[in-house]
């Protein structure tokens, strides 16, 4: 989307890192909607950035 826009994109970070205290109490919920593997308790996080062109 901020490509569509007009901007140039880039990743300025990333790190994987255990979950936080949201996702931990939000994590058998995740499961049983299939929306993290089962036993997952680590998450990416990114920072993208968009420079205008």
């Amino acid at each position: 989307m901020l490509a569509l826009a007009g901007l140039n994109v880039s990743i300025a970070a990333r790190r994987t890192q255990p979950f936080g205290p949201v996702l931990r109490q939000r994590a058998a919920y995740l499961e049983a909607r299939g929306m993290i593997e089962p036993g997952q308790r680590r998450e990416e996080l990114v920072v993208i950035r968009g420079d205008r062109a």
